[in-house]
């Protein structure tokens, strides 16, 4: 796992992973960026990596109470690991397929 934290305008080897004709790896995004997580976002992260298969029937609601979080960290956590919200990162998710 890497655990380099970037600035504004820097890069890093793990900043957007791409795999098979330029999909969008979240999964290796969300492991790059977890050490940068609060405690909170890491709850969100372990409930959806470990949920990938019920992910997309989740609201941002039950995302939350499944990890003891408030819907605002589940935003701030997408947001943290590149995506818009929630939508997508299950569109992300569901890209991998």
């Amino acid at each position: 796992m890497v655990e380099a934290k970037c600035k504004a305008g820097e890069t890093s080897e793990h900043n957007h992973r791409q795999i098979n004709n330029d999909i969008f790896d979240i999964v290796l995004e969300v492991q790059a960026y977890y050490p940068q997580l609060r405690p909170a976002e890491r709850r969100v992260a372990d409930i959806a990596m470990e949920n990938t298969g019920i992910l997309a029937d989740m609201t941002s609601a039950k995302l939350a109470v499944w990890a003891n979080v408030s819907e605002p960290t589940v935003s701030r956590f997408c947001r943290a690991i590149g995506c818009d919200g929630l939508r997508d990162l299950k569109r992300k998710l569901a890209q991998m397929k």
